[in-house]
């Protein structure tokens, strides 16, 4: 399993860029310390890397069902299964 150092990096690196959600809706985000906090007009929502982490056991995801406990599970889902972030290990 790729760690979540490397992960993280990854969505470092790609802070501000556009990401779409299971339902195509566009999002980005920015990081604040260990916090992804996601940018749409109508939602900011704020997840911590620790969810992060949780959802790397579970990847690769098929929905967001899988990660219903987790803040932002659309978001995540949207960042995690973006090729950017998975870089082809899940």
């Amino acid at each position: 399993m790729v760690s979540i150092i490397e992960v993280w990096s990854r969505i470092k690196e790609h802070e501000g860029d556009t990401f779409k959600t299971i339902t195509g809706l566009e999002f980005s985000y920015s990081i604040d310390g260990d916090n992804i906090i996601s940018s749409r007009p109508e939602t900011d929502t704020n997840i911590p890397k620790s969810h992060v982490e949780k959802s790397l056991e579970r990847v690769p995801l098929k929905d967001t069902t899988e990660i219903q406990d987790l803040m932002g599970p659309s978001y995540l889902w949207g960042i995690l299964n973006d090729e950017r972030i998975s870089s082809g290990d899940w």
